[in-house]
């Protein structure tokens, strides 16, 4: 699989275009698989957190980015 450094314009377009990316894998290399989906967000982070005028970033909490499948809720 490879992905390009494509700028989306909606939240729409960047899953259409990584379901499109990601559907010739196997359900189960996609399912549940936190590195990867670690490194996308790494990858597109520039659009996930993007600049603000003051230079500083707004990424939120790490489980956005990088899954932990083993949390569980109560």
């Amino acid at each position: 699989m490879q992905v390009g450094p494509e700028r989306f314009a909606t939240r729409w377009g960047a899953g259409e275009y990584l379901w499109n990316r990601l559907a010739p894998l196997p359900a189960d290399e996609v399912e549940g698989n936190p590195g990867l989906w670690a490194w996308l967000a790494l990858f597109y982070f520039d659009q996930l957190a993007p600049r603000r005028a003051d230079g500083t970033r707004r990424p939120g909490r790490d489980y956005r980015h990088v899954p932990d499948f083993d949390f569980r809720y109560r």
